[in-house]
């Protein structure tokens, strides 16, 4: 698969999900989140540490990327969906040894999965229970918690807001998809007219600006949707669709994605100006066009 494939199925795609990812492409997707960080500190503390969040936060992105660099006795669990009721209790078990061996685990977990552990664990470890009960009330997302911690750590990755400003993976995640892009140039004009309109800092700066009002509306989006939003504005003008216009303006509000699905409100096609309007309608704005004026106009 070359880099343009990939990318492309990044957008609703199984690519989206790390566990169909070689240990080589998610060291090319990962974008540290300051998370990573807190998850070593706590694992160099020999902290039970929970990641919980909603399906597509990065829980398993990253456990996976820092794998290689954790303790090989550190236990880890990174999907606690696939684990059945028959083998919760022995999981409950595993993080009991840790609890009480003064060792460090990790556990990825979606809220229904951890409500069930944490409910299991009610009767199988009473000590434990308790403390996940108490640390529930005081997650760590971007610091540590004013909460003196014993011996576990929860993080929820459901209260990180990967698109405010001061914390936006948008700039690393367009770097990366350009990088890769640029191996396929003179495949599609339009790819290469995004790839080009991707690497000026005006137009990154735009992009900022519009994710910051996703941003400062309260909505929660994953890493995947982020992913997926930004794969599909750059490359949908590769997909056989003649619907499909595929300039990263105008895909960026057309995909189906939760995501684009929010941000199509902010369209600027929505808003007028009719004197500029005008002006662009009959060509006569030919001045202040950041990628050179069009050749083509309305008639």
């Amino acid at each position: 698969m070359n880099s343009l494939q990939f990318i492309k199925k990044l957008y609703n795609g199984k690519n989206c999900y790390s566990d169909s990812l070689t240990e080589d492409e998610i060291a090319l997707l990962h974008i540290p989140s300051g998370v990573e960080r807190i998850v070593e500190e706590m694992v160099d503390a020999n902290r039970i540490v929970f990641l919980t969040g909603n399906p597509g936060d990065g829980k398993t992105y990253i456990i996976r990327a820092l794998e290689t660099k954790l303790p090989q006795s550190v236990y880890i669990e990174k999907d606690m969906n696939s684990v059945t009721d028959e083998k919760m209790n022995d999981v409950i078990s595993k993080i009991v040894d840790c609890y009480h061996n003064n060792k460090s685990c990790i556990i990825a977990a979606n809220e229904f999965p951890f409500f069930k552990l944490i409910r299991a664990s009610r009767k199988l470890a009473p000590e434990l229970h308790n403390e996940l009960i108490n640390v529930k009330k005081n997650v760590i997302v971007y610091g540590h918690s004013t909460f003196q911690l014993r011996r576990i750590c929860i993080i929820d990755l459901n209260e990180r807001n990967l698109l405010d400003k001061d914390r936006s993976v948008l700039p690393p995640i367009v770097s990366k998809f350009v990088e890769l892009l640029k191996n396929s140039a003179g495949v599609n004009p339009v790819l290469d007219y995004n790839v080009a309109a991707l690497q000026n800092e005006l137009v990154i700066e735009q992009l900022l600006r519009l994710f910051n009002l996703v941003a400062m509306s309260g909505e929660h989006f994953a890493i995947r949707d982020i992913l997926g939003t930004l794969a599909y504005a750059m490359t949908s003008c590769t997909v056989d669709d003649e619907d499909v216009n595929g300039h990263y303006y105008d895909a960026l509000f057309s995909g189906e994605n939760e995501l684009m699905s929010f941000i199509a409100q902010f369209d600027p096609v929505l808003l007028s100006k009719p004197s500029l309007d005008e002006q662009l309608w009959n060509g006569e704005k030919t001045d202040g066009w950041l990628m050179g004026a069009p050749t083509k106009w309305p008639k």
